[in-house]
């Protein structure tokens, strides 16, 4: 039984067809999952669904009611909650206090509050130092706090956009095993996710947009992960192109960029990959990188770890964005070069097809893999010696993945140093020619590519050292 029918919906930003006519079914206690590539619409129609949004024409109907809604709050009155992308998060604030904003027009106390979030995050097997501010969180506890902001209030209807994105592999399956638990005990779910084998394992249904179009709506087992991969993108997935090495150890130590405040070998032409479970010292090790970056003189790429924080200005166009990190390049006789700026702000927006291609539009409003994809553009622009590249994938579709990974293994090729962390550890292995694994701060490695089997990893990244 249909719990949501979205008929017809459509919305305009402007000149922007984000949505065009598209209607989806969502059934009761069901898994929905949405899929489709970064612009395709999918975080415009669940925010129309809680209301942040409302739609240029079309109707929603809700438990076969015309529905409505024109805020947040008319969402969580209907029993929809939603878990963003994007953190929405004060940093000043303890995990206790946001909390305790969350539910302080509810009818339950402070001691329920405790006793919901400890339970939820028993399940999770999760350790949040809800004492702490958020300035003090990693990136995988704030997504965790927005998890249980959502969860303690006990929504029917509960919508994940990205939901493990930041989360590690163990973490990952925990998860996905929760979702089913909800689904179990009578919620629907809406799934928003690049991770198409998640999807495959976890929902019941899936609908594909492109381009803000429907491609087609079908139940799961209906479809392989390759071809929905392929609906997705609109063709078959491409293989990175790999350059032919030779080993690490015959690599000239005079090209070696040494980082003192680490006491690690940095190697020219090849890919340092850093893996380990999220929250175990990457945040640290980062900062250590570009102060040694900057100490060394060295032109750097910093595709940072948290693009919302530290990487762009959201009210701010992609001009202005841009020039936060290369105004310098752009001054001729002490005047800013204006039309030169746009002309490589628009370069970079073709090349890395950041949707729409809207130089004046603030980045804030575009999805989050195309605001991704415009960072990767704007720091690989000047042509660094070395690319810093934390967690690049995240939250990008499939196109875009294969086009961050070949860029990342060309700089290489190119005679460029790039050191990639991620938490995902295929990632590291498929890219990286050597690399190392922290654990709660401590570098282990560095390792060949092939050095260690999987089950040897897992165990350093969970501080299992007897391999």
């Amino acid at each position: 039984m249909e719990l949501i029918e979205f008929k017809n919906i459509s919305k305009k930003f402007g000149s922007f067809m984000a949505l065009e006519k598209v209607s989806v079914n969502v059934r009761r206690h069901t898994i929905h999952a949405i899929i489709g590539e970064n612009g395709a619409g999918k975080s415009t129609l669940v925010k129309i669904l809680v209301g942040i949004e409302q739609p240029t024409t079309g109707q929603i109907y809700l438990r076969t009611e015309l529905y409505s809604p024109k805020s947040a709050q008319d969402a969580f009155k209907n029993k929809i909650g939603l878990v963003h992308q994007h953190f929405q998060l004060a940093e000043e604030l303890t995990g206790w206090e946001h909390l305790k904003l969350v539910v302080s027009q509810q009818k339950f106390d402070f001691n329920d509050l405790q006793k919901r979030t400890e339970s939820l995050m028993k399940k999770f097997n999760w350790l949040l130092r809800l004492e702490d501010k958020i300035k003090n969180y990693s990136v995988g506890d704030q997504q965790r706090l927005e998890i249980l902001r959502v969860l303690i209030l006990e929504p029917e209807i509960i919508i994940f956009d990205e939901p493990t994105a930041v989360l590690s592999p163990d973490e990952i399956h925990q998860f996905l095993d929760f979702m089913l638990n909800l689904k179990q005990q009578g919620h629907t779910l809406i799934l928003i996710s690049h991770k198409l084998n998640e999807i495959k394992k976890v929902s019941d249904d899936v609908t594909i947009l492109c381009r803000g179009e429907l491609i087609e709506s079908a139940r799961t087992d209906q479809l392989s992960v390759e071809a929905m991969a392929e609906k997705m993108i609109g063709r078959k997935q491409k293989s990175i192109q790999m350059p032919d090495k030779t080993s690490v150890s015959g690599i000239n130590s005079s090209s070696d960029i040494f980082l003192n405040e680490l006491n690690l070998k940095i190697h020219k032409s090849q890919i340092m990959g850093v893996a380990g479970v999220e929250g175990n010292g990457q945040s640290e090790f980062i900062q250590k990188l570009l102060m040694n970056f900057k100490t060394l003189n060295l032109s750097y790429a910093d595709i940072s770890e948290d693009r919302y924080r530290f990487s762009i200005y959201p009210q701010k166009n992609l001009v202005e964005n841009f020039l936060i990190r290369h105004r310098q390049h752009f001054f001729k006789n002490g005047v800013l070069q204006s039309s030169q700026i746009n002309n490589e702000v628009q370069k970079i927006i073709e090349n890395w097809d950041v949707r729409p291609m809207d130089l004046q539009m603030p980045i804030g409003d575009f999805s989050g893999g195309n605001q991704q994809k415009f960072v990767i553009g704007r720091e690989l622009w000047h042509n660094p010696d070395v690319i810093l590249a934390a967690h690049p994938c995240r939250g990008v579709d499939i196109g875009a993945q294969e086009k961050i990974h070949q860029a990342l293994v060309d700089k290489a090729t190119q005679g460029h140093s790039v050191i990639l962390l991620s938490s995902d550890l295929d990632e590291v292995l498929k890219l990286s020619d050597q690399f190392i694994i922290l654990f709660k701060g401590q570098i282990f490695g560095p390792y060949a590519r092939n050095q260690l089997t999987t089950t040897q990893i897992s165990q350093i990244m969970n501080g299992v050292y007897e391999i």
